[in-house]
């Protein structure tokens, strides 16, 4: 985050709309452009499986981008909703066992 009037820079791990500079104490909006992730880790036999989807969905939607790396899967969303829905989808449909998705910037 970077405060534009005393220009001061830092780093917040808030997902609040308006976040307060430390160094002025001006509320400062966030930007909007900040992208979001949707981690998942995967049990190794669902790797190719998740990997077969996500190309698939990739395919017909070019704006989809995933990462799949040392059995975890890495959803990039430009939105905080829509990486929680894309969690839940994985949760419920792609995958069809209970998981735990994080949330991340």
């Amino acid at each position: 985050m970077k405060c534009p009037k005393c220009n001061y820079k830092w780093e917040t791990k808030s997902m609040a709309q308006y976040v307060t500079c430390p160094n002025c104490m001006r509320k400062v909006k966030r930007p909007e452009e900040v992208d979001f992730k949707t981690i998942i880790k995967l049990l190794a036999d669902e790797v190719d499986k998740v990997n077969k989807i996500c190309q698939d969905i990739k395919s017909k939607d070019p704006s989809f981008d995933f990462e799949i790396k040392d059995n975890v899967l890495t959803l990039f969303s430009k939105t905080e909703k829509e990486a929680f829905s894309r969690g839940c989808w994985f949760r419920e449909k792609a995958l069809g066992r209970n998981i735990y998705f994080k949330i991340a910037r």
